[in-house]
């Protein structure tokens, strides 16, 4: 199995455990990973999903919004 280089928002949504209307809530905030809108069809770049979640990850919620 290849490793897909794009994720579709329902593959992003499973992969973040939240729903679609999450992400479209994010794109029209400009909030979230980056993507691209192709036509109608919106798809999250790989690198841009891993950028991001490096970005959230944390180690401690001392300091954060939780």
């Amino acid at each position: 199995m290849t490793n897909p280089q794009y994720l579709t928002v329902p593959e992003l949504a499973s992969r973040l455990r939240m729903s679609p209307g999450t992400l479209a809530n994010w794109r029209h905030k400009g909030e979230g990973p980056g993507f691209l809108k192709i036509g109608k069809k919106i798809l999250y770049p790989i690198a841009e999903v891993q950028a991001y979640e490096e970005q959230a990850l944390r180690r401690s919620v001392v300091g954060s919004d939780q």
